[in-house]
Order: structure tokens, then C-alpha cells, then sequence
């Protein structure tokens, strides 16, 4: 094994000088002041080795001799032989030495006989160094039996201790290596001598480097810092932070690391929810003046984590350079898969990016400030949320622009390809699929300001209901040519310029003044993700750019007609194809007259008529379908065709379809045809049904028999079930109505229907009550036509029957269906004299109990005469014992009632009140009716309640309460009324006035009494500090709250009346009155001096606004100033501070919105020169 030992850093001179012996006269004096070659740490071979001479003494020296040694073996003697002047050095090249690697060396040099005689202070002349060591140069091992060194730690110790002479390779052994490691600039690395560290088999899952992932901040946050270094490639080996914590990258780049290579390597970062940079699987800071230029990141698989690629420049003025991302894999970041900030002719090529990320703000590809020409080219996106390609403040030159170009996008919620501030971009040849529901997305939009930039020869397609193409001003002013692009959309408009909608090409075309030779056809994609086009209505109909020359599969494009889109394709000019079945349904229920529908496409160049579609059906049913198709079908259009001739699906079972076109010169029949099964399911027997009848209005009941389940309806078809079951009962019906019965298993059967009759009830009629003087009689007659009559009582079966006595007498007839109906009459038979006690008003039963209760009886003259001078007696026993006898003098007509009111009594304390009323009348035929004896329960209600009201600032819930010995009742008045609430808190929801409730202690008889309780509701202050304010700087605008408050509290602290204002803010105040009431009142003071604001700025941005993660302040001012920065939200509070000491000339502030809520805040900048005021969206 070999061994390596850590240099050190410089010579040590081991020879003492002793001034004190030294011979001040002296006259020769040399020595050997150092061994300046080679220099530690030494590469492996030859090498020459020399030493400096020095003439410390005070004459010349000509000659010397030196001899030398490595590791205490004598190298021989050298003669020197020149002109060293007294005070000066000279370098003698002492011979050659061949260093063996992984050896240590010590250097002895020692001079004698200056000028052939004695040196006069032999204590200098001797140097003995400290130790060398060889650099690394070859190839080592790591891990594995007899490994160079056992774990990857060890190899970079060596690196940053020892440095290369030559290429060095680490080729690592199969292993898992739990680690972290910091590989520093390594002496000697350079575009020959480079740094390789690779799996030795060549598989990458063989060699694991894992760290795990930290739950909270920590500085040493990666599992692989290049610290400066360089020339380093990593290849074929997995880069692992294992689980789920926060902090997470993998490869971290600082201190100016650059020409690195990641290449055929697997990144697989934590698995969390994280869209900052913690977890990004590679970062390079921007938090050092350092940049990190020339790095590659090739041929490897990047999973997981919140970024995938996260490189930072240092500043828009100092720009990292070349970062290479090419033919890579992306799989399932959180957050974005590649985002490049500040950067000079980056190149994202060939990449392949997928995501199961549902964060709205994910981008596949974000370019901020990404100058110069950068390209994005050859890219395939899919399968995500957000947006595919994002640029801000992307700059390429007029000569040489930035392109995006060849890229095949397929998300489903923001935009395809989103622009920002962009200049000299070639957005051209790209193949844009927006899928989702978003009706506000978009194929491509341009927002913000731009110069220069080129739209031409896209595939533009948004089958989600969104726009194809968003414009917004004045980011229109910057499109300088937009043509021959595909406007493909599902929805109402095809685009969005100057903020109106365009609902076609032609009115997109009228309002843009653009895309005069662009279409709108389904370019025919093979799939979602898949966007090679096959159209041929789309064919040819690009324009020749010069800077692209292929597509995305390196097909070279047509010279004169190349195709729109990211692929270059041959459309045929005659081909038709059966693209879906649509009918019948799978897993439907069959149909004695199914119908056979299908979608045909035209995906050739010429208009299609006339021709045949087939449908070969196996299976259950054995038949074809031919169909002619009469209509015109376009080129890139498909329609649907319904076979004339249904087919019989009510048994059931698998019906196998195969639909297909015949075109004679169909160019590509592989499209023709399409194939598919469908299970059906049978049509149950209908069940057999029985109807019933009622006489007259009421209630049928019906019943039906299958073996499958019984479901009855109203309606022969559509309608929800009534029931379920064998029987159904109807509800009351007035006339005969229909309802309907199917049986259903899986499917339901045909309904059949079951008519509930009302039969007709006989119509008899005897008349209104009658009454006759004694002695007399009366005929009843039911009428004539009836099957047949009974009255009662008497049993007699005649039409009619002779009455004399005082009875009601009823009569039952049928009809010839056997329907019965009947009627009653009453007959009175009056005496000449009948006077008697109707009833007893009151005291009635559950009264409540009173000092002074009327005694009220009700009498009636029965009698055919006038009656007067009736005597009424009652008679009080229980809880009252009394006597009470009143005369009727007054004439009470015939067949009229008097009131009679007697006492009052007193009730107090309840109970049972017996009470006896009768008449005496000496001429009265009928005593039977004379008395009346009822016993009536007085009730001694319990005590009212105690309440207590409630009280509350302006409107809203209040509550009051009452304490009683039963559940208490909440009326709205003091006696009667409606009962509100039940329960001893009542919570009154909303109340907007002072109102007064009443409680009760439960509810015992018709008058307890109710207690009053007030809810009262005090006005809320009213405070106005009137609308915003805007004055100019040096002014002081007085804010006043307005008199007669007990207190104010500002939002400054000051709690006076009024309060003087010199600065932009939101003042916010709080009154409060006598009542302990409070209100407040908010208003905004900005002090500006113009227009502009701030007078020192010539240019003041900031973006995106509405933002989600992050916001940009883009200034330049022409003279220096501190500027402080600050954000406030609603409230006035300040969320974020910070300040940029003189600030001067053009320049960038960015600050990450990570923890802000959203919503609306301000963005205050404050100069020596004025201040300025943003409003800002937190999306």
C-alpha cells in the first residue's frame, strides 16, 4: 500500500547564524540560502535540482565547492565557478534526481573554500529543508481489498495535501461510503492534469456517497464542496442525501470552482416538500464575490429535492460563464429542476424532466439574468404543474440572441414558455402542450418590457381551455417578428393581447399585426407527452431560420419549407383514420336499438368526402356496419359518424368492435383502424304488475312480481324512483293516474305500466239540519238511482223514511260498481218552553290563579217562546265555597244565548274549583239540559324569573340570562307573543338595537307573568381621519380624531387628540367613549417631492409583481445615497429592513417572500434624495 504524508508549506532554513562568534573582520564568508528547485510537493521523476548561493562577506567569490545530499546519500560535489559580488546570491544547479512517487525527501546542502581558501563563518553554511513529497499523478484505488485508500475522504486529504502532477484517476470499488467532504483547490490541477473520481466497474449504483439529510440550518450543508477547485470530474457514481430533513444539497460549488464535471452520475436528494435551495442536489452560492464558471453536467440522473441545478453568479455585473446541462434526467424536484441566475452563455440542452410536484410555482427551466447567448434547446418536459421554461431579465446580443428552441413542453397549469423582461430571444421551433383545466394558461406568454425578441415556427397548442398566446403590454413593443407559428385551442380564445381576449386567429391576427402565415390546426401530437407532430395540414409550413439547423432528433431541417414545431416531419397528402369509438359505452346496459358511433380524423392535406367507414362487431353479435361519411372533412379535422343501422344489445355480453375507414389512396393504413371491446350487460325481463282501485280520493295499493329487484315510477321514462319492492301504496290521489314498474338488476327493464283508478263515489245529499215544532214530523229522501240504501239508526233500506223525533239520522248508498258514499242530517224537535246551561266560561280548567276570577256561565233558551225571569244558580265547593243565584229579567228570544257574570272569587293558592250552574224556570218542558257540573284545576304558576340583562359596543351577539325554578321561556312581549328562545342563556345572534325580552318560568297556565330583561346595544364612536393623504416632503400634515373620546390610542403610541405627521406611513387610531366603546380608523400619508419620486433615480422596477417566491428591485441612480429598504403589510408593521449603503449607478436587490403570507404589502425606498412607495401581491 502507499503511503502519503502532508507537506509543509515552506523551507525551513535548519542552519544557525551565530552572530555572536561571528568575525565581524571577516573577509570571505558564503553559504547555501535555500533549495529553490524543485518545488514541494515534487512530481514523480527526473527533476533538476538547484540551490541558492549567498556571499554574506565583503569580497568577491569566484570559486567554491558545494556538496550536496537527498536523504543523507551523498549526490556528489559541484564546483562553483563565476563572479558572486559581496551581499548578492547566485543559483547553482547542483544535478538531477529521480523522485520516486509516494516517497518523502530531505534536501542537504552545504558550501566550503570560497575563492580555494577558508570560509571565515562556517555556522551558514550548511541548509538542511524541510521534507518534500511527491505529487499524486496516475491512477489509484479507493475501497475495496488493498485499496490505495480506504474511503473517499482519504483520496481527497492526498488531493489537498499533495496536490497533481499529472491526470489523476480515483477509481472507486464497490461500496456504500457515509461521508462528507470538502475538496479544496488542489495545487497542480489544470486542463492536462485533471481530477477524476469513478466507479471502477463503470456501474454507477455500485458506489454510493451518502450523507443524511439535517433537520435544521447548519453551515455544512452538502455532501461534496468544491471549494475553489477545479478540473474535477465526478463520473459514474451516486450522490445520495438520504431522508427527508430540510437541508439537503448534495454538491455544493464556491471559491471560484470552475471546468468541473458531473457526468453518467446519480444525484437522489431527500424527499420533502422544500422550494428554496436547501435542498437543491447541486448549489452554487452567490454569497462570495466568487464565481463558479465553466462547469459541465452531463449523461446523469437528478431525483428528488427541491432544485435540481441551483447555479449563482455573484451579480448582473459579474456573471458566472458556460454552465453545460446536457442530455441529463430530472425526475420528481419540488420546486424547479434547473434554475441558472446570473449567468453568461449558459447551454441547457437535451435534458429530460418529469415531476409529481404539485407546487404551483414549480418551473422545469428558470433563467434569471441569464445574458449573453444562452440555449435552451432540445428539451423535453413533461408531466408537470407551473411552468416549463421561465426567463426573467434574459439578454442575448442582436447579433447573437438567446434561443429557446426544439423544446417539447407538456404541463397543465401556468404557461409552457413564460417570458419576463426578455431581450434578443429566438423563441422559435419549440412544441408547447398546455393539458390542464387552467383557463387562464398559457402556451406562451410575454409579459413585462423587451427589445428584439422572435417568435416564429411554434407549435402552440392548448387543449385545457386556456390561451395559446398571452401578450402583455409593453412587452408586445418587444416582439419583433411573430410568424408561422400553430395557434391550437380547445377554448374560447386563442389569445390575450394588450389585456383583451382574442377568440380566433384572424382577430388575433387584426389586433397583434402579426402571424399573418400562422395556422391553427391539431398538429396531430402521438400523445400528451409525446409531441411529434403527424398532421399534414401542418406540413411545410415553417419559414428557414439560419441559427437552427435540426430538430429535436437531429433531423436536419428543410433548407426552403421547414415544418412548425420542435420536430421535423413528412406528412402524407391522403390519410384517413378511425381515432375513437364512442358508442356503445363500456359497461352499459344493452338497448334493443343501440347506436354505433365513431370520431374520424383526416390526418391527411386534402379535404375528404365520400368515403366509406366499417364496424365489424363479434362477439355476442355477428354483423358489419357501412356507413358513407356525406359531409366534407378538413385537413387536421375529425368529426363524428353514427351508423344509420343500430344494433340489438339487450342480451348482453362482450361485443368486440373493430372500426376502420376505406380510402383507396390512403397513404398509411397502420392509422386506419381501431379496435375495441365492450362489455354490455342484459336487460332484465319487465316484472308482471297488478292494478288496484279506490272509491273516491285515497290510497291505492299495487304489486309486481320478478326475480330481479322491483323499483316503481311516475314516468314511462327519466324521473327518480318513488320505491323499491314488491308492493307500492300511492299516496291520496283525487283521479286516476298512471305509474310505472321496471325490475333491475345491473340494468333496468322496460317499465310497464300500472294504472291506480278512482272509481266515482255516489253523490247523495240530505240537506242542511232541520228542526220542527213537537208534534210534528219530517221526510228525509237519499235519492232516486242507487243499488241500494241504509239508514241509521233504524236499519230501514228505503229511499226515504219518516222522523218526528230529535236525532241525527244517517244514510249509506252504493252505486252499480259497487261504491258507497253517505250523508247525515240532524233534526230538532223544539218544545214551546226550554231553557238550559250551555257551559261554564269561566274559571276554566288550567287557569292560572287570581285574586279576583269571574264566575261566567253561558245560558240558552232551547224553547220555541221567549223566555224571562230565568233563575240561575251556581254553586262553588274545593278551593272556594260560594253560592251565587241571578235572575234573568230581560226577554231571551228563541234559540239565543245570554253571558251571566258572577263574583268575582279568589283563586289564590290552585287546586280543584267545583262548580255547579243550573237553571230554574217553572214553565220548562225539558229539564235535561238545565245543569252543568264540571270541576276545573286552578293552577298556582311558579315564582317569575331573575334575569339579567346584557350589553355590548355596536351590532353583534349578545347575551342575557334568567334564573328560574323551571326551564325558562323567551317571549317578545309581556303577555302573549312569540316564543324566541328555550333555556336560561339566550344568545341573540346580530342584534343592531336596544330591545327588551321577557322570560318565563316554565309554561303552567295561559298568564303567568314574565320578567323583563334588556339586551342594549351602545353605538359604536365614529371616527373618520378622512381619505389618504398625499403631500410633498418637508410638509406636516396634522391628523385629528375628532373631540369628546375618553381616549386615543395611535398606532405611533401618541394618545393626544391630534397628532403631526412628517413621514410616508399608515396611521392607524383607536377611540373610546364614555361607554367603553371603541372604533378605529386607518389612513395612508405619503410625502413625495414629484412625480418621479425619487429624484436621484433615472430608473426604478420592480418585479414580478404579483409575486410568489421571491420579489426583484431593479434600480439605477446617479448619485450615491444609502438606501433603506423596506416591506410593510396592511397593518403598517414592517415584515422585512434592510439597507444598501451607497447606493449608487445600476443594480439588483432580490429578497425571497418565502414566509410571507399571502396578500397586499408595501414596498417603502428611502434615499437621501426622497422615497418611494410600491404596492406588492404575495401570490
Amino acid at each position: 500500500m502507499r503511503k502519503f504524508f502532508t507537506p509543509l508549506a515552506a523551507i525551513v532554513i535548519q542552519s544557525a547564524i551565530a552572530l555572536a562568534s561571528m568575525n565581524v573582520s571577516a573577509q570571505t564568508d558564503i553559504g547555501i540560502n535555500a533549495v529553490i528547485e524543485p518545488v514541494n510537493p515534487i512530481c514523480a521523476g527526473t527533476q533538476t535540482v538547484r540551490a541558492e548561493l549567498s556571499n554574506f562577506g565583503s569580497v568577491t567569490v569566484t570559486t567554491a565547492t558545494i556538496d550536496w545530499q537527498v536523504n543523507g546519500v551523498s549526490q556528489g560535489t559541484v564546483n562553483y565557478s563565476g563572479s558572486l559580488a559581496a551581499g548578492n546570491t547566485d543559483t547553482v544547479t547542483l544535478g538531477t534526481f529521480n523522485f520516486s512517487s509516494a516517497n518523502t525527501y530531505t534536501f542537504k546542502v552545504f558550501s566550503s573554500a570560497p575563492n580555494g581558501g577558508a570560509d571565515a563563518n562556517n555556522a551558514n553554511d550548511t541548509l538542511t529543508s524541510s521534507v518534500f513529497s511527491t505529487s499524486l499523478s496516475g491512477t489509484y484505488t479507493i475501497g475495496g481489498a488493498s485499496p490505495d485508500f480506504a474511503r473517499f475522504n482519504d483520496a481527497v486529504a492526498a488531493l489537498n495535501g499533495q496536490g497533481v502532477c499529472g491526470p489523476v484517476v480515483f477509481n472507486i470499488r464497490p461500496m456504500v461510503d457515509t461521508m462528507q467532504s470538502t475538496i479544496n483547490a488542489i495545487p497542480g490541477a489544470s486542463a492536462t492534469n485533471t481530477v477524476t473520481f469513478q466507479s471502477e466497474n463503470g456501474d454507477s449504483t455500485s458506489v454510493s456517497l451518502i450523507f443524511p439529510s439535517a433537520p435544521g440550518f447548519t453551515t455544512t450543508n452538502f455532501l461534496i464542496k468544491l471549494n475553489g477547485a477545479d478540473y474535477v470530474t465526478l463520473n459514474k457514481i451516486s450522490m445520495i442525501r438520504s431522508g427527508i430533513e430540510p437541508y439537503a444539497r448534495i454538491l455544493e460549488y464556491t471559491g471560484t470552482a470552475t471546468y468541473n464535471t458531473v457526468s453518467n452520475c446519480r444525484l437522489i436528494g431527500a424527499v420533502n416538500t422544500q422550494s428554496n435551495s436547501l435542498s437543491a442536489l447541486v448549489y452554487s452560492t452567490s454569497s462570495s464575490a466568487t464565481n463558479d464558471s465553466m462547469n459541465t453536467f452531463t449523461n446523469s440522473v437528478f431525483e428528488n429535492g427541491s432544485l435540481g441545478i441551483y447555479m449563482n453568479g455573484t451579480s448582473p455585473v459579474s456573471l458566472e460563464s458556460s454552465a453545460t446541462i446536457t442530455s441529463n434526467i430530472f425526475r420528481n424536484q419540488y420546486g424547479k429542476a434547473i434554475q441558472l441566475t446570473n449567468q453568461a452563455n449558459a447551454i441547457i440542452r437535451g435534458n429530460t424532466i418529469t415531476s409529481t410536484s404539485a407546487f404551483s410555482g414549480y418551473a422545469a427551466i428558470h433563467l434569471t439574468i441569464s445574458q449573453q447567448s444562452q440555449v435552451v434547446s432540445k428539451n423535453k418536459i413533461s408531466g408537470i404543474v407551473g411552468t416549463g421554461i421561465y426567463l426573467e431579465d434574459c439578454s442575448g446580443f442582436n447579433t447573437v440572441p438567446g434561443i429557446i428552441s426544439n423544446n417539447f413542453v407538456q404541463c397543465t397549469d401556468t404557461a409552457g414558455i413564460s417570458i419576463i423582461n426578455g431581450g434578443y430571444q429566438d423563441i422559435v421551433y419549440n412544441s408547447v402542450n398546455m393539458t390542464g383545466s387552467n383557463t387562464s394558461s398559457s402556451a406562451l406568454s410575454f409579459h413585462g418590457s423587451g427589445v428584439g425578441n422572435i417568435v416564429r415556427n411554434n407549435n402552440l397548442v392548448n387543449t385545457g381551455g386556456g390561451y395559446c398566446y398571452v401578450v402583455g403590454a409593453p412587452a408586445d413593443t418587444g416582439i419583433v417578428s411573430s410568424n408561422y407559428n400553430n395557434l391550437h385551442f380547445s377554448g374560447t380564445n386563442i389569445g390575450r393581447s394588450s389585456g383583451v381576449n382574442r377568440t380566433s386567429l384572424a382577430a388575433w391576427i387584426t389586433a397583434t399585426q402579426s402571424d399573418t402565415n400562422s395556422v391553427s390546426v391539431d398538429p396531430g401530437f402521438i400523445s400528451v407527452s409525446d409531441l411529434h407532430a403527424t398532421a399534414t395540414a401542418m406540413d411545410n409550413k415553417g419559414t428557414p431560420l439560419a441559427n437552427v439547423g435540426d430538430d429535436i432528433d437531429g433531423t436536419i431541417r428543410s433548407v426552403s419549407t421547414p415544418d412548425i414545431g420542435a420536430d421535423e416531419f413528412s406528412g402524407v397528402s391522403r390519410d384517413l383514420g378511425v381515432i375513437a369509438i364512442l358508442s356503445p359505452v363500456n359497461n352499459s346496459c344493452g338497448s334493443g336499438t343501440t347506436e354505433v358511433k365513431v370520431i374520424v380524423s383526416n390526418f391527411g392535406g386534402a379535404t375528404e368526402t365520400g368515403f366509406t367507414v366499417s364496424c365489424a362487431i363479434s362477439g355476442s353479435l355477428t354483423t358489419t356496419l357501412n356507413e358513407t361519411f356525406s359531409g366534407s372533412l378538413s385537413s387536421g379535422s375529425a368529426d363524428t359518424l353514427t351508423f344509420s343501422t343500430t344494433i340489438n344489445t339487450s342480451a348482453g355480453g362482450t361485443y368486440n368492435l373493430k372500426a376502420y375507414t376505406a380510402l383507396v389512396l390512403d397513404s398509411d393504413n397502420s392509422n386506419d383502424t381501431l379496435s375495441s371491446s365492450r362489455t354490455i350487460f342484459a336487460i332484465p325481463a319487465a316484472p308482471t304488475a297488478t292494478a288496484d282501485s279506490t272509491c273516491g280520493p285515497g290510497m291505492v295499493m299495487m304489486s309486481a312480481v320478478s326475480v330481479d329487484t322491483v323499483i316503481w315510477y311516475s314516468a314511462a321514462t327519466g324521473g327518480s324512483p318513488l320505491d323499491t319492492g314488491s308492493t307500492f301504496t300511492t299516496p291520496v290521489l283525487n283521479a286516476t293516474t298512471s305509474f310505472y314498474v321496471a325490475s333491475q338488476n345491473m340494468c333496468p327493464s322496460d317499465r310497464v305500466e300500472v294504472i291506480a283508478t278512482v272509481l266515482p263515489l255516489p253523490s247523495v245529499s240530505l240537506g242542511n239540519d232541520t228542526s220542527v215544532g213537537s208534534g210534528n214530523s219530517v221526510v228525509f229522501d237519499a235519492g232516486p238511482g242507487f243499488s241500494s240504501y241504509l239508514w241509521s239508526p233504524g236499519g230501514e233500506t228505503t229511499r226515504a223514511i219518516t222522523a218526528n223525533a230529535t236525532n241525527c239520522y244517517s244514510v249509506v248508498v252504493s252505486n252499480s260498481i259497487g261504491c258507497e258514499n253517505s250523508d247525515t242530517i240532524c233534526l230538532t224537535i223544539i218544545l214551546p218552553t226550554d231553557v238550559g246551561i250551555v257551559s261554564i266560561l269561566s274559571p276554566s280548567n288550567g287557569d292560572c290563579e287570581n285574586a279576583t276570577a269571574d264566575v261566567s256561565i253561558s245560558v240558552r233558551n232551547y224553547g220555541a217562546n221567549a223566555a224571562s225571569g230565568i233563575i240561575l244558580h251556581v254553586n262553588l265547593s274545593g278551593i272556594v265555597s260560594a253560592t251565587f243565584t241571578d235572575t234573568i229579567h230581560s226577554s231571551l228570544a228563541s234559540g239565543t244565548s245570554i253571558t251571566r257574570t258572577l263574583g268575582p272569587i279568589s283563586t289564590l293558592g290552585g287546586g280543584v274549583l267545583n262548580i255547579q250552574a243550573y237553571t230554574e224556570f217553572g214553565p220548562d218542558l225539558d229539564n235535561t239540559n238545565d245543569t252543568i257540573v264540571v270541576a276545573q284545576t286552578i293552577v298556582a304558576p311558579p315564582a317569575a324569573p331573575s334575569v339579567l340583562g346584557g350589553s355590548r359596543c355596536g351590532s353583534g351577539s349578545i347575551v342575557i340570562s334568567a334564573v328560574a325554578s323551571n326551564t325558562v321561556l323567551w317571549y317578545d312581549s309581556a303577555s302573549g307573543g312569540t316564543l324566541l328562545f328555550t333555556g336560561n342563556t339566550y344568545n341573540i345572534s346580530n342584534l343592531t338595537a336596544t330591545t327588551t325580552f321577557y322570560a318565563q318560568n316554565g309554561n303552567f297556565c295561559p298568564t303567568q307573568s314574565r320578567t323583563a330583561a334588556v339586551a342594549t346595544i351602545n353605538q359604536l364612536p365614529s371616527v373618520n381621519l378622512g381619505p389618504d393623504i398625499s403631500a410633498s416632503t418637508g410638509q406636516t400634515v396634522t391628523l385629528d380624531a375628532g373631540a369628546g373620546y375618553s381616549s386615543y390610542a395611535w398606532s405611533n403610541s401618541a394618545t393626544t387628540q391630534t397628532i403631526d405627521v412628517t413621514m410616508t406611513d399608515t396611521f392607524m387610531v383607536t377611540v373610546t367613549d364614555t361607554n367603553g366603546c371603541s372604533n378605529s380608523d386607518t389612513i395612508s400619508v405619503q410625502f413625495s417631492i414629484g412625480v418621479n419620486q425619487i429624484a436621484s433615480v433615472d430608473l426604478l422596477e420592480v418585479y414580478p409583481n404579483p409575486a410568489s417566491d421571491k420579489v426583484s428591485i431593479h434600480m439605477n441612480m446617479n448619485q450615491a445615497s444609502d438606501l433603506s429598504v423596506r416591506i410593510l403589510d396592511l397593518k403598517g408593521r414592517t415584515v422585512l429592513y434592510d439597507v444598501k449603503k451607497n447606493a449608487i449607478g445600476e443594480f439588483r436587490l432580490e429578497y425571497m417572500l418565502d414566509n410571507f403570507n399571502p396578500g397586499m404589502y408595501f414596498i417603502h425606498l428611502d434615499t437621501n434624495n426622497g422615497f418611494s412607495v410600491h404596492r406588492l401581491v404575495k401570490q
